[in-house]
């Protein structure tokens, strides 16, 4: 959900001040939907391979998106799901020149949620962000439909768990809830992968006692 539009906004990306390394995700200022992915090399436009969709997404609404790739440099590779089944019409970015079809990473092995590390400026910051999840198979490369079944018609599922066409739950290399008011993040997937929040606020959570 992003309460401002028109800005670029940062949904995951590697722990990297000088280089494009492994994949990234952000919506673009024009609001569509953008994957990155590069080789750790450089910061440059011949440093990294962009794909985007064409969904523009509105103020203060909440969508569901599955990206998928082979991290091909043809743009038939990737994938990007709104809310649904239906992949957007994928364009590859003319600005980026790569041809890196295995994302290699930052040594360090830290990634970021919601921020990034290049020094620019032009970055809205404002995004609001119910769970994350990745995992290391394509979800669409099955003649099933598991991208349907966590969508669940909006009310949308947990991945943590196997249920109809999804069947992917073993295959989570990490799996985060954001909305839960702790200063921490734990990686539900059982991967260790836990984290830290700074700058983050919480609304619309239901805390239980028992």
């Amino acid at each position: 959900n992003f309460p401002e539009v028109d800005n670029v906004e940062i949904i995951f990306a590697p722990n990297t001040t000088a280089t494009y390394s492994g994949y990234f995700v952000q919506k673009n200022g024009s609001n569509n939907m953008q994957l990155h992915w590069g080789d750790d090399s450089g910061a440059s436009g011949s440093d990294r391979v962009t794909m985007y969709g064409d969904t523009a997404f509105a103020a203060n609404t909440w969508y569901f998106i599955v990206i998928t790739s082979t991290f091909s440099t043809n743009a038939s590779g990737t994938k990007i799901y709104v809310n649904g089944t239906t992949s957007d019409t994928i364009t590859k970015d003319s600005g980026g020149t790569a041809s890196v079809t295995t994302p290699t990473y930052a040594s360090d092995g830290k990634a970021y949620i919601g921020r990034e590390d290049f020094t620019a400026t032009n970055y809205g910051g404002k995004l609001y962000i119910k769970y994350l999840a990745v995992w290391n198979v394509r979800l669409d490369a099955t003649n099933t439909n598991p991208i349907a079944a966590l969508y669940n018609s909006g009310t949308y599922k947990s991945a943590l768990y196997d249920f109809g066409n999804y069947a992917s739950s073993s295959s989570l290399v990490g799996y985060w809830e954001l909305n839960n008011g702790e200063p921490t993040i734990q990686d539900l997937s059982g991967n260790g992968l836990n984290g830290t929040i700074n700058g983050g606020t919480y609304g619309g959570y239901l805390p239980l006692s028992l």
